[in-house]
């Protein structure tokens, strides 16, 4: 594994996480809008509803329980953000 220095955000020190694979939830899509999808996540530990931004929301339904891949990087905005 590799090792990470500290990372500067927003002038407070954060270590950055690394995973060796990319982390996931399940969660249940509640909106569609033209670039993100509003999706209630069963994974409490990342915020109950997330904003996902996708390139083609028209393969997504509202009420479609869906498998969310993202960088690890999560926004801490409510709802939060993922990529």
């Amino acid at each position: 594994m590799k090792e990470y220095k500290p990372l500067l955000v927003a002038n407070y020190s954060k270590d950055l996480t690394t995973y060796d694979t990319a982390p996931s939830f399940i969660g249940e899509v509640t909106d569609v809008n033209e670039k993100m999808l509003t999706v209630n996540s069963e994974d409490r530990s990342i915020g109950d509803v997330v904003w996902v931004r996708v390139d083609d929301t028209s393969e997504y339904k509202v009420g479609e329980k869906i498998e969310v891949f993202y960088t690890g990087m999560v926004l801490e905005t409510y709802p939060c953000q993922i990529y």
